[in-house]
């Protein structure tokens, strides 16, 4: 299956990339891939399962795939504005938003920040945490490299960590996390193609998004507040996102469900997308 052709949406001198397709007779699905992924590749079961009966935008975040890669803006807040404006140059008013990961963790802050905007929230293997010494413990325990990674970044002066990071090889350091957080669950998966979508970002946006997602952003208090009716789609193997903490995220959503996928990790749509879609499906149908 081919991608959507890709095209572009510029907000106050930033350019960012997103691919549309499918018809809006139930709606219009946004989605926001997660850490290291772009708008390609990542989302093709679901738009292959959906796109009859949905307009379907799916944005590259800032720093990833072909949007721009600024050495400022990734504070979550600040992708949370931009986001929401370009969705609303492009015309829509009302979305059902789907998140991954990091782009699960932007969702939910655009959820609190413009409520009229969103009317279902999809959270897909997204790990909301609310104190980020809890991220690092749990990261510590079930992904000590990534932990260290965390660490380092959030300690370090961006003028250091820069260049730092910049002696990573790139694709050498994103396949030895994607291996560690057993991204895709069948190992066998993690092949060309897969590294070929998985390395189309800048090592900068990766370390500052990855610091101000789970090092410094801090939303469970404030889960309570959310108004959309809301789906946590998680794998029951995601080593980033255990079921005990999706519970935990569920118990402070006042509307919310929760779907487990069997036989996956952090990539359940990937890994599953029989299971995903059909979770999806019954959430969506559910709440009409």
């Amino acid at each position: 299956m081919l991608d959507p052709q890709i095209q572009y949406v510029t907000v106050d001198g930033i350019t960012l990339a997103y691919r549309a397709c499918g018809i809006p007779q139930r709606g219009t699905m946004v989605l926001l891939h997660g850490l290291s992924e772009c708008s390609a590749f990542f989302w093709r079961p679901l738009i292959r399962h959906f796109e009859q009966h949905y307009r379907i935008i799916a944005f590259d975040l800032l720093g990833h795939g072909d949007s721009d890669k600024p050495e400022s803006g990734y504070e979550i807040e600040q992708q949370s504005a931009l986001l929401r404006a370009a969705i609303h140059q492009l015309g829509e008013t009302r979305i059902i938003l789907i998140g991954h990961s990091l782009g699960g963790i932007i969702a939910t802050r655009m959820a609190l920040d413009e409520p009229s905007l969103i009317e279902k929230l999809v959270l897909y293997d997204a790990p909301l945490s609310d104190k980020p010494h809890r991220n690092f413990l749990m990261f510590l325990q079930r992904v000590p490299d990534t932990a260290l990674f965390l660490l380092l970044s959030a300690l370090t002066p961006k003028p250091i960590s820069k260049i730092f990071v910049g002696l990573i090889p790139l694709r050498w350091a994103t396949r030895a996390v994607l291996w560690r957080w057993r991204v895709p669950y069948n190992r066998q998966q993690l092949n060309e193609e897969f590294m070929q979508h998985s390395v189309r970002h800048s090592s900068y946006a990766l370390m500052e998004s990855a610091r101000n997602a789970y090092m410094r952003h801090n939303v469970m208090q404030e889960l309570r507040q959310l108004q959309p009716v809301t789906c946590l789609i998680v794998g029951e193997d995601d080593v980033l996102l255990p079921e005990w903490m999706a519970r935990r995220i569920k118990h402070h959503i006042p509307n919310c469900e929760l779907y487990m996928i069997k036989k996956a990790g952090h990539v359940s749509l990937i890994d599953q997308p029989v299971q995903f879609n059909a979770a999806l499906e019954q959430f969506l149908s559910k709440n009409i």
